[in-house]
């Protein structure tokens, strides 16, 4: 996000650090892509900084992080609700998924997003 969106440090680190799960993808031994998720004090869980190298995207492996990430979260909780801030270039992506846009468009870091929301 820093480098390549051009996201400033101070907006890429954010009061959830802390306390985020964290996930590293790999292919064989490289690693392609990353996720993170949290679940506030309302239950909800918030889906971010989800990231993909380049030279991998376009191949399947995002949908493969995601649902992984969707079957890792039912194992432990059976059921809840996910919202995501989705640049809007990858809307389409995450309604493939089921997930739903839900308010108006705003401004993040510079970028054109949607917030959806997927159940399960």
């Amino acid at each position: 996000f820093i480098h390549e969106q051009n996201v400033p440090l101070d907006l890429e680190f954010d009061g959830s650090d802390a306390y985020a799960i964290r996930f590293l993808f790999f292919l064989k031994a490289d690693p392609i892509g990353t996720v993170r998720y949290y679940r506030d004090e309302q239950g909800i869980f918030h889906i971010g900084r989800v990231a993909l190298l380049e030279k991998y995207r376009g191949q399947g492996f995002g949908k493969i992080m995601m649902v992984w990430l969707h079957d890792y979260l039912k194992s432990l909780f059976k059921s809840g609700k996910i919202n995501i801030h989705a640049q809007l270039r990858v809307q389409a992506f995450y309604q493939r998924l089921g997930y739903q846009p839900i308010g108006t468009t705003f401004m993040e870091a510079n970028i054109p997003h949607v917030e959806m929301e997927f159940t399960f």
